[in-house]
């Protein structure tokens, strides 16, 4: 796909602007052009940008996203993000191109982005190697650290946390995100909830077969191990 698409986020809740912007940096014809927390921050993001797609939350404090379009013309294609479904009339009334419900989930965003431009499924992100830097998104601006530094990952609800000697980040990416690109020569995933590089192990505390308590260098705290990720460790040692 030659054309650029320029996107603008406009959602109070900082989470799900992460989760979504991290759903669009899987498409190479999509570029995040600005984020807002409200209405009237929208407002003057759209107007600075002139984006060609918006992804508008409903529900935001003091105004709403319906309120922003009456205030506001705008030639972008819309697609409202929200919690709730009872707007729906609503929204395809005021020409909404989509209508997503919180959770985003990857399929549906790819459909919504499919009705604006015919688009491909977004591109396959490559697998990291030991030399590479891993990006992490946070709430102001993007890091790269290199992956060797990466202590583990472990999941936080929808989101993970990557530990990083003395700091840790919370990141959008889910654990099948980060396994699917983490190298295997560093990382392995010995439950369902974390990732570790199996290169920093200092110490593996057993307190019965049923629980220990996994130590890893530089990270701030030891991860609890049930009998599952107990196993998977032991593995690893042979």
């Amino acid at each position: 796909m030659n054309k650029e698409y320029r996107v603008v986020i406009i959602d109070d809740e900082r989470r799900a602007r992460k989760a979504l912007a991290s759903l669009l940096d899987g498409y190479d014809f999509v570029t995040l052009c600005g984020e807002a927390a409200s209405a009237d921050e929208g407002i003057r993001i759209i107007s600075e940008t002139a984006p060609d797609i918006i992804f508008l939350d409903i529900q935001m404090p003091r105004k709403s996203g319906f309120d922003l379009l009456e205030e506001l013309e705008t030639d972008a294609s819309v697609i409202f993000v929200t919690a709730y479904d009872q707007y729906a009339i609503r929204a395809f009334e005021v020409n909404a191109v989509d209508y997503l419900l919180k959770p985003v989930l990857p399929e549906r965003l790819e459909q919504a982005l499919q009705r604006i431009t015919g688009a491909c499924p977004p591109t396959e992100p490559q697998k990291l190697i030991p030399e590479d830097s891993v990006r992490i998104h946070t709430d102001r601006k993007t890091i790269f650290r290199d992956i060797d530094g990466l202590l583990a990952i472990q999941s936080d609800g929808d989101y993970t946390q990557a530990f990083f000697k003395d700091t840790q980040y919370l990141v959008s990416q889910t654990m099948n995100e980060w396994e699917n690109r983490l190298p295997g020569q560093l990382f392995s995933r010995i439950d369902r909830s974390l990732i570790i590089n199996h290169r920093k192990i200092d110490e593996l505390e057993i307190k019965n077969r049923n629980l220990a308590y996994l130590h890893i260098k530089n990270c701030p705290r030891p991860f609890q191990l049930g009998r599952t990720a107990l196993k998977r460790i032991r593995e690893l040692a042979k």
